[in-house]
């Protein structure tokens, strides 16, 4: 799995991204199939406000910015110094605001793969996380129902850093090593390292 997620991390590292509403030169276009589209996040939206609250009563809030869902072209630069499209494909994109933290991405994709087929899946770089590494979501992973504040969420998967090394960052600290992530409405639990437990509110 890590020797996928740096494959991933050092793709996207050196490619070039293009929001696009046309295809003149007839490349492949991998879009969202209807089982995609029932796993992306629902209500996401420029401004939409995501507020946390601990088990000892503390309150965090983070803000989603840059979204778009749509087309878009993934290519490399050449040695020219120009751009070369090599497919489009469909995206839900958006980066994580939060107080003391630079903004981070989170995408969900089809995403061309060997033999010219593709995949659905998504990467989170959630602010808070005490990885280097995203997590990848993997929709392969089953699924479990859990209730938070009288509200039950019926397709959510746990992904675990298994570290338990908290980061500094401006005297913040990335200290999450364990996210409940709801395929309608993204992170609705997450855990420090030292067990304090945070829920979705809202």
């Amino acid at each position: 799995m890590r020797n996928l997620l740096f494959l991933m991390i050092l793709l996207f590292s050196c490619r070039e991204e293009t929001e696009v509403n046309d295809n003149p030169f007839n490349l492949p276009y991998y879009q969202f199939t209807a089982e995609d589209k029932s796993r992306l996040l629902k209500n996401y939206f420029n401004g939409k406000k995501l507020i946390y609250k601990s088990d000892d009563n503390l309150v965090r809030e983070f803000e989603i910015i840059n979204y778009y869902q749509g087309k878009i072209a993934f290519g490399t630069g050449s040695f020219s110094g120009g751009n070369i499209i090599w497919f489009y494909h469909d995206i839900q994109k958006f980066e994580y605001k939060t107080e003391g933290f630079p903004y981070k991405e989170q995408y969900l994709q089809r995403f061309e793969t060997e033999g010219k087929k593709s995949k659905f899946y998504g990467i989170s770089n959630f602010p808070l996380w005490n990885d280097s590494s995203s997590f990848i979501i993997d929709f392969s992973q089953p699924t479990i129902s859990i209730i938070i504040n009288g509200k039950i969420y019926n397709k959510v998967r746990i992904y675990m850093s298994n570290k338990n090394d908290i980061f500094s960052y401006a005297g913040n600290e990335r200290n999450v090593n364990k996210v409940y992530y709801d395929e309608e409405f993204g992170i609705i639990k997450y855990i420090e390292v030292k067990g304090r437990i945070w829920l979705l509110q809202n």
